[in-house]
C-alpha cells in the first residue's frame, strides 16, 4: 500500500513538471513569435522607410534637373506658367509668352523634361506644376512641384511616393552676363524693326546701342556694309512690342491737327496755336503733365527748323501722315538749364500696324545742321512706317573710353517696321545707356522692353508631403 502512495506521489510529480515544462514551451514560443513578429514588422517598416526616402530623393533629383533645365537652355520658362493638365496651352511650357526676344545662346523651342525614369534607385518623377509670381522687368517667385515615385520590379508596382514644392527667386539679368556681374549690354533696343536695312548707318552706344530685327532669321538680314557700325549686339526674333500711344480722347476734341510746313517752336503747356493740349490727368510716372500734339505730316525741305521745347512737360507729337526733314531742316529738343536734354521727353507717334508687310507713312528724320551740329534728342516710334536719318552725319559722334558716345544724327531710339538706310549714307544713332529707364518714366513700363535673361536662384521654402 505503501509502495502504491509512494508510485502515485511520483507520478504526480512527473505530471506537474510536464505541466510546467509546456507552460513554459509555451510561453518561450509566443515570445519567440512575437520577436520574431516584431522584428519582421520592423523590417517591413524600415523598407518602406527605405522607399519613402527613395522617392523623396528620386523628387529632389527632379527638381534638381529641372532648375539647371531651366537655368541652361530655357530661362525664358521661368515666367511662364506649366499646369500638369493643361501645359500646351497658350502662355504655358508648351506654347510659351515671350515678354521679350530670347539671348541667342537658349534653345528656340521644347521645355524641360515632363516625367523622367530614375534606375538608382527605381522610378520616376513628374513636374506637377511651376507658377511664376512677379514682373518680367523686376523678377519673382517661382513655385515648382515635382512627385518622385519609388517603383517595384514591374513599373506598374508603386511602393512609394513624395510631393515637394519648392520656392525660389527669378531674376532678369543680361544676355551672356551672370547674375550679379557688371552689364554689358542692357538688351534694349535702340534700333528696332521688322525688317531692317541697316546699310552704312550707325548704332552707337554699347550699352542700349542694340539693334533687334523681329523678322530676320540670320544676320545677313540686316544689310549692313562693311561701313556700318553697332555698339551693342545683333538680336533677332519675336519682341513683345507694346502699342504705339495714340491720342487722348480726353484732348482731341480741345485741338486742332495740323500741319507743320515751315519752322515753328512747340512749347510745352501751350495750345500752340490750337494743335496741342493737355489733360491734368495724364501724367508720367516722374508726375509731369504731358503735353500732347495732333500733327498730319512735317515737311520742311530744308526751311529750317522744328524747335520743341520740353522745359515744363514731355511733349507728344501724334503724326499720321509722313516726316520729311531734308537739307538743312532738323528737330531740335531744348530744356531751360539742361545741356542735353533727355530723349525720352519728346516723343513721335505714328500710325498703328496693319500686319500687312507695306508701311503707310515714310519718315526723314535729321539732328541740326546750323549754327553747329547738334543731335536731334527723341523717341520715333513708327510700326507703319519706313523710317530714316535723312542727309547723314550732321554731327559725327564722339565716344569715350566706355564705348559710350555723344553728338550723332538722333539720340535716342527709334522702333519702326523697317528702317531704311542706304550703303552711301553714314548717318549715326546715338543710344543713351538708359534709354530703357526713359521710356519707363516717361511714357509708361511697357515700353522698358529688351532682350534679357532670366535666373533661378536660391531656395526660399521647401515641403515635402510622402505617401508611403
Amino acid at each position: 500500500m505503501l509502495t502504491k502512495i509512494k508510485r502515485q506521489g511520483r507520478s504526480m510529480e512527473a505530471g506537474y513538471a510536464l505541466t510546467t515544462v509546456l507552460a513554459f514551451s509555451t510561453v518561450v514560443f509566443a515570445t519567440t513569435l512575437l520577436s520574431l513578429n516584431r522584428m519582421l514588422t520592423a523590417q517591413h517598416g524600415s523598407i518602406r522607410q527605405s522607399y519613402a526616402e527613395d522617392a523623396k530623393e528620386i523628387a529632389e533629383s527632379g527638381i534638381s534637373t529641372t532648375l539647371e533645365s531651366l537655368n541652361s537652355d530655357h530661362p525664358y520658362l521661368l515666367i511662364n506658367q506649366y499646369s500638369d493638365s493643361n501645359y500646351e496651352q497658350s502662355g504655358n511650357w508648351g506654347n510659351p509668352s515671350f515678354p521679350s526676344s530670347r539671348c541667342p545662346d537658349t534653345a528656340s523651342t521644347g521645355h524641360p523634361d515632363i516625367s523622367q525614369t530614375s534606375n538608382l534607385p527605381k522610378g520616376r518623377y513628374r513636374i506637377e506644376s511651376f507658377r511664376f509670381e512677379g514682373t518680367q522687368f523686376y523678377g519673382g517667385t517661382g513655385y515648382l512641384k515635382v512627385t518622385g515615385e519609388r517603383l517595384g520590379k514591374s513599373n506598374e508596382q508603386l511602393l512609394a511616393s513624395a510631393t515637394i514644392e519648392t520656392s525660389f527667386d527669378i531674376k532678369p539679368k543680361n544676355c551672356n552676363t551672370a547674375f550679379g556681374k557688371p552689364a554689358t549690354s542692357s538688351g534694349f533696343p535702340g534700333l528696332l524693326g521688322w525688317s531692317i536695312n541697316l546699310g552704312g548707318n550707325d548704332v552707337l552706344g554699347k550699352i542700349s546701342g542694340n539693334v533687334l530685327c523681329i523678322d530676320c532669321q540670320d544676320l545677313s538680314q540686316f544689310g549692313a556694309n562693311n561701313n556700318s557700325v553697332v555698339g551693342g549686339e545683333k538680336f533677332m526674333g519675336f519682341i513683345n512690342v507694346p502699342p504705339v500711344p495714340t491720342l487722348p480722347i480726353s484732348v482731341s476734341s480741345s485741338i486742332t491737327q495740323q500741319a507743320i510746313t515751315a519752322p515753328r517752336t512747340i512749347t510745352a503747356g501751350q495750345s500752340n496755336g490750337g494743335m496741342c493740349a493737355q489733360d491734368p490727368n495724364i501724367e508720367t510716372l516722374l508726375g509731369e503733365v504731358i503735353t500732347h500734339c495732333s500733327i498730319s505730316s512735317i515737311d520742311l525741305k530744308g526751311k529750317g527748323l522744328l524747335v520743341v521745347d520740353t522745359t515744363h512737360g514731355p511733349v507728344r507729337l501724334y503724326i499720321s501722315g509722313d516726316v520729311n526733314l531734308g537739307g538743312q531742316a532738323g528737330i531740335s529738343q531744348i530744356q531751360t538749364g539742361v545741356s542735353e536734354p533727355q530723349a525720352g521727353r519728346l516723343s513721335l507717334f505714328g500710325n498703328s500696324r496693319d500686319n500687312s508687310s507695306s508701311t503707310h507713312q515714310t519718315v526723314m528724320l535729321s539732328g541740326v545742321s546750323k549754327p553747329q551740329p547738334k543731335a536731334a534728342n527723341l523717341f520715333a516710334f513708327f510700326p507703319d512706317g519706313t523710317v530714316g536719318i535723312n542727309g547723314g552725319a550732321q554731327g559725327t559722334a564722339e565716344c569715350d573710353e566706355t564705348e559710350e558716345c555723344g553728338g550723332g544724327d538722333i539720340r535716342g531710339a527709334v522702333w519702326a517696321q523697317e528702317w531704311n538706310g542706304s550703303n552711301s549714307n553714314n548717318a549715326q544713332l546715338v543710344v543713351p545707356p538708359d534709354m530703357g529707364d526713359q521710356l519707363w518714366n516717361h511714357i509708361g513700363m511697357d515700353y522698358a522692353i529688351g532682350v534679357r535673361d532670366y535666373v533661378a536662384l536660391g531656395n526660399n521654402s521647401w515641403a515635402n508631403r510622402t505617401q508611403q
